[in-house]
């Protein structure tokens, strides 16, 4: 739960729409659900109110524009819980970009310059593990436009005990931004 209501409030402080004339009003519903691998390699959606270290969560991120105008600019931000790593390769839709710090984000995959030995630099490819934060850029949602974004995240091995993070629940946000750019 603790998870999830930290996200969830991450996300809703991360629309960032400048709002044209009218009323454009974005939702935001969040889900959380365990996925599970049966012995033949078949996914299957698990019930349940925790996770353990190694399960998999895959966290979808519905905005919607309830309003009567375009929501303009709107982005979309998923951060990546201190107790999880990010799964490469899960995002959806394509085109997302991410970052280590929260604050700057670039281009899946990220690069970094390594300083190796001689003093030559070499661009690395950033492990997905170390990502903290997700976003997608959705651009303009007219009234009544829906999109979805959702990444798959593994519970790190060296949590102690069950994260707690209430599955199966979709929790609503409403954000409603007025005027110019954030």
């Amino acid at each position: 739960m603790r998870i999830l209501n930290m996200i969830l409030l991450s996300m809703t402080l991360a629309i960032t729409p400048a709002w044209s004339a009218g009323q454009p009003e974005v939702k935001v519903q969040l889900s959380a659900k365990r996925i599970v691998k049966s012995s033949q390699g078949k996914e299957s959606i698990s019930s349940g109110d925790s996770a353990k270290p190694g399960e998999i969560i895959e966290y979808r991120a519905t905005y919607k524009n309830s309003g009567t105008a375009t929501a303009r600019n709107v982005s979309a931000t998923l951060p990546v819980p201190a107790e999880m790593e990010f799964l490469a390769d899960s995002a959806t839709p394509a085109g997302a970009s991410a970052s280590t710090d929260g604050s700057v984000f670039s281009a899946i995959p990220l690069v970094r310059k390594v300083k190796l030995a001689y003093g030559v630099v070499s661009n690395r490819e950033v492990p997905a593990a170390e990502y903290r934060s997700l976003r997608w850029n959705l651009r303009d949602l007219a009234p009544g436009a829906a999109v979805t974004v959702s990444a798959r995240m593994k519970i790190k091995d060296n949590q102690k005990g069950p994260v707690i993070i209430k599955l199966d629940s979709v929790k609503k946000s409403d954000a409603k931004r007025k005027g110019g750019e954030k």
